[in-house]
C-alpha cells in the first residue's frame, strides 16, 4: 500500500477546487469507460515522439498504471485501470495513490501548461516538440479509434494529467460544450505512410545526415482540421564550426516525393562520385535548408537541368582528355626513342672506357692504347637507327581508356548516365596520370643518362689530351686518380615538401595548443603582464566559490578582478587612472614579441553591421568562429559582420590561457585554455590585405527548446583579411636581392 503523505487540508481543498473535482460526487463521464482494444508492438519506442496532433480534450480517456514512464508499454497497459477505479474510496490502495498524485501536483505548473496550450491553439511551436512534452503519455488505439492518457503513478510530475482532468470537467459542466483541443505527441504511433513510407523517411534521415552531418528529427504534424504535413527539424554546419538550425515543411504527398527524389539524386551523386561532388548546406531567410553545388542552388525545380549541364560538361572534359592523350602518347614515344638512343651512345662509351681500363694493365696493352687513341676518331658516335628500333620502341601503346563518341543524344539525362560517363572520364584521367608518370620517369632517365654520357665524354677527352707523346701518355695511364665516370643518382626535390605546414584543426589541436601556450606564458612573461593581458578582456567575473573546476580538475586559485588589478577605489582620480592604464598598455607592448603564433590559423571577431574592425589598437579575437558569434547574439540587428584574420606562424600575439584568468599562488591551476578560446593582437603592427567576402545565414538553434513563431534569421557577412607584419614585405624584397 502506498504511503499517504501528510498534507495541508486547506491546500488539498484548494487544488480540488482549482481542478473542479468533488470527490464525494464524481462526474458521470469519469465513471464511464469503453474498452480500448489497444495492441502494442515490439517496434514501438515509448520515448520517441514522431506524431504530433491536436486532440479534443473530451475524446481522451484517462487510465492510471502503478508503473513509471520508462516501464515497457505492454506492462504499463496491462496493469492500467480507468481513473474511476482510483476515485473510489472502497479501493483503498488506488484511492490513496490518487491523493498522493494530487498532493504532488502544482497549481502554478498546471496554469503554465494551460498558458502554453493557449499559445499552441493558434499554431504549433516552430520546433514541433516543446518543453516537457514527454509528460503527455497519450496513446491511440487503431482498433477502436480512441485516444487515452496512460498516467504512471510512480513518477513525480502529474501536472499534465491534472490539467487535462480540469479541462474535461470544465467541458462537461459547460452547457455550450465548447470544444477545446490540445497539441500533444502521440506515443507508440508510427508514421502513417500517407506522404512517405517508413523506409523512405528512414532514407531521408540518411540523406540529410550525409549533407549536414547531423541526424534530423522528422515528424508528422496534424493541424486542428486533421490536415497532415511532414516537418523536418535539424542542424547543419554553415561555416567552419558555425551551425544553424533549419526547418523543412512538406505540405503534400507531391511535395514530399519531390523532396525525397531530389535528396536521393544528390545523395547518389555524392556517395557514388565522392571525388567529384560535394554539396554544401546553407540557410535561407525562412530558416529552410538549401543545398548548393559550386554556388549554384540545387532543388527539385532545376535538378534535371543541373544533371543535363553536368553530363555535357563531363562530355567536354572527356573530349579534351582524348586530345591530351594523343599529345602525351606521341611525347612518350619520342622520349622512349631518345632514351634508347642515349642508352646506345652511353653503351659505346662504356665499351671504349672498359677497353682502356683493360689494356692499361700490361706494358703491351699500354702501347696498343697509345696507338689506338692516336687515330683520329669521332667521339660523338651516331648510333645506328636500325639498332634503336628494338622491341621496346616498336611496342604499341594500347589505350585501355579509349572511349567511343557518344552519339546517343537524349533530351534528359539521368543520374546513371552521369555515373557511367564519370567512370569513362576517370578511366581517361587515370590513363593520362599514368602516362604523365611515365613521361616524368623517362625525362629523369634521360637526364641521368645524359649526365653519365657527359662524364664518360670528359673521361675519354682526358685520355685523348695525353696522347701527344708516348712518355706523357705513359705517365697518365700509371696514375691512380681517375675521373669518376658516374655521379650519384639524380634526385629531385619536391619544391612543396619544405613548405608544407600543419593545418590547424579546432577539434584536434586546440587542447594541445592551450597546454603548450599556457606553459610558455607562465614561464616567459610575468604575473604583472598576465594581469595586463587580462584587462584587455574582462568579461569573466570573480566567483564566490573558493574551489573551482577547470579541465575536470579542481583547483583553489583566485579568479582575477579588474578593480583589484588596477587598485581602483572611490578616491582614485582621473589622472591616476590614466597613468595605470598607460602602464598596462606599455607592459603589453613591451612583451608582445615574447609569444608567437604556433600555427598558421584564422582568428575571428564579430560586430554589428554598423561597427567596423579596429585596425589600429589592441584587439581580442576568438580562435573558434561560433564563439565569436556568441558575443553578438543578443544585439538587435539581423546583420552581423564576422571578421576573419589569417595569421601565420611566428606572428606576435597572446593566448588567453588559464594563467591569464587565475592566479596560481597555490600551484593547483590546470594547464590549458579552458576559460576562453581567445587571443590578443596589436592590430597596429599589421597590414590588413582584403582577401575574400561571402555571406551566409544563421537561424538560432531551436531543436532543443520550444520556439514560438519563426526564429530570427541573421545574415552573416564574412570578411577575410590576410595579415602581414609591417615592414615584412621590405625584408622579403631585401632577402631576394641578397
Amino acid at each position: 500500500m502506498p504511503k499517504i503523505v501528510n498534507v495541508d487540508k486547506n491546500n488539498f481543498k484548494e487544488k480540488l477546487d482549482f481542478i473542479g473535482l468533488n470527490l464525494e460526487k464524481i462526474p458521470k463521464f469519469l465513471m464511464d469507460f469503453e474498452p480500448l482494444g489497444f495492441g502494442t508492438s515490439s517496434s514501438f519506442n515509448d520515448n520517441e515522439h514522431k506524431i504530433f496532433r491536436y486532440i479534443p480534450i473530451q475524446e481522451i480517456q484517462l487510465l492510471i498504471s502503478p508503473t513509471n514512464r520508462l516501464t515497457d508499454i505492454k506492462e504499463k497497459y496491462s496493469l492500467a485501470k480507468p481513473i474511476s477505479a482510483y476515485l473510489d474510496p472502497n479501493n483503498i490502495e488506488e484511492y490513496a495513490t490518487f491523493l498522493k498524485m494530487l498532493n504532488m501536483a502544482s497549481v502554478e505548473e498546471i496554469e503554465n501548461i494551460e498558458k502554453k496550450q493557449e499559445e499552441f491553439s493558434e499554431e504549433p511551436p516552430f520546433a514541433v516538440q516543446y518543453d516537457k512534452d514527454y509528460a503527455w503519455q497519450i496513446y491511440y488505439s487503431e482498433v477502436t479509434k480512441k485516444y487515452f492518457m496512460l498516467v504512471t503513478s510512480e513518477d513525480y510530475d502529474f501536472n499534465a494529467f491534472f490539467y487535462l482532468l480540469k479541462e474535461q470537467i470544465k467541458f462537461h459542466k459547460s452547457r455550450k460544450k465548447q470544444e477545446k483541443q490540445i497539441y500533444v505527441p502521440i506515443n507508440s504511433l508510427n508514421y502513417s505512410g500517407e506522404y512517405l513510407k517508413k523506409s523512405e523517411i528512414s532514407d531521408l534521415e540518411n540523406y540529410l545526415w550525409l549533407f549536414t552531418k547531423n541526424w534530423p528529427n522528422i515528424y508528422e504534424v496534424y493541424d486542428k482540421e486533421g490536415n497532415l504535413r511532414l516537418e523536418i527539424i535539424g542542424n547543419t554546419n554553415v561555416y567552419k564550426t558555425i551551425t544553424s538550425g533549419y526547418k523543412i515543411i512538406l505540405n503534400s504527398k507531391e511535395e514530399a516525393m519531390q523532396y525525397y527524389k531530389e535528396l536521393k539524386a544528390l545523395f547518389i551523386l555524392q556517395t557514388e562520385l565522392s571525388f567529384h561532388y560535394k554539396f554544401d548546406t546553407l540557410i535561407n531567410e525562412k530558416c529552410e535548408l538549401e543545398l548548393y553545388y559550386q554556388l549554384e542552388k540545387i532543388d527539385y525545380t532545376n535538378i534535371a537541368e543541373f544533371i543535363n549541364k553536368e553530363y555535357k560538361k563531363i562530355q567536354k572534359k572527356i573530349e579534351k582528355e582524348k586530345q591530351n592523350v594523343g599529345i602525351l602518347e606521341k611525347k612518350l614515344e619520342e622520349l622512349k626513342q631518345t632514351s634508347a638512343m642515349k642508352d646506345l651512345e652511353y653503351l659505346n662509351k662504356q665499351k671504349e672506357i672498359a677497353m682502356y681500363l683493360e689494356y692499361k694493365k700490361t706494358f703491351f696493352g699500354k702501347i696498343k692504347l697509345f696507338l689506338k687513341f692516336k687515330k683520329k676518331k669521332d667521339t660523338d658516335i651516331k648510333p645506328d637507327k636500325t639498332l634503336v628500333e628494338n622491341e621496346e620502341v616498336k611496342e604499341s601503346i594500347v589505350r585501355v581508356s579509349k572511349t567511343e563518341t557518344d552519339n546517343n543524344v537524349k533530351e534528359y539525362y539521368t543520374i546513371e548516365d552521369i555515373i557511367t560517363l564519370y567512370a569513362k572520364l576517370d578511366k581517361e584521367t587515370t590513363y593520362i596520370k599514368n602516362m604523365n608518370s611515365d613521361i616524368h620517369a623517362s625525362e629523369l632517365k634521360i637526364k641521368s643518362i645524359e649526365k653519365k654520357i657527359e662524364n664518360a665524354t670528359k673521361y675519354i677527352e682526358e685520355i685523348d689530351n695525353h696522347k701527344k707523346s708516348i712518355f706523357e701518355f705513359w705517365k697518365f695511364v700509371n696514375k691512380d686518380e681517375l675521373l669518376a665516370m658516374e655521379e650519384a643518382s639524380m634526385q629531385e626535390k619536391d619544391d612543396n615538401s619544405s613548405n608544407l605546414k600543419k593545418v590547424f584543426d579546432y577539434n584536434l589541436d586546440l587542447l594541445d595548443l592551450g597546454i603548450q601556450m599556457d606553459k610558455l606564458q607562465r614561464k616567459t612573461i610575468s604575473k604583472e603582464v598576465h594581469d595586463s593581458i587580462f584587462l584587455l578582456d574582462t568579461e569573466v567575473r570573480e566567483s564566490t566559490n573558493r574551489v573551482k573546476t577547470l579541465a575536470n580538475k579542481k583547483h583553489r586559485e583566485t579568479e582575477k578582478n579588474m578593480l583589484k588589478i588596477l587598485n581602483i577605489s572611490r578616491n582614485t582620480d582621473v589622472e591616476e587612472f590614466k597613468t595605470r592604464i598607460e602602464k598596462v598598455e606599455n607592459l603589453v607592448n613591451d612583451n608582445m614579441d615574447k609569444i608567437k603564433a604556433s600555427y598558421d590559423m584564422p582568428i575571428y571577431i564579430a560586430t554589428s553591421n554598423e561597427q567596423m574592425i579596429d585596425k589600429k589598437g589592441f584587439g581580442v579575437y576568438h580562435i573558434i568562429p561560433d564563439k565569436a558569434l556568441e558575443d553578438v547574439k543578443n544585439i538587435a540587428s539581423d546583420k552581423i559582420n564576422l571578421y576573419k584574420l589569417e595569421i601565420t606562424e611566428g606572428m606576435p600575439l597572446f593566448y588567453y590561457t588559464n594563467i591569464i584568468y587565475y592566479d596560481n599562488f597555490n600551484e593547483t591551476l590546470p594547464l590549458g585554455m579552458n576559460v576562453s578560446d581567445k587571443v590578443a593582437i596589436d592590430a597596429a603592427k599589421f597590414e590588413f590585405s582584403p582577401k575574400n567576402m561571402l555571406t551566409f545565414r544563421v537561424c538560432e538553434d531551436f531543436t532543443e527548446n520550444e520556439v514560438k513563431g519563426t526564429p530570427t534569421v541573421k545574415t552573416i557577412m564574412l570578411c577575410e583579411y590576410e595579415l602581414k607584419l609591417k615592414g615584412q614585405e621590405n625584408k622579403e624584397e631585401e632577402n631576394k636581392i641578397d
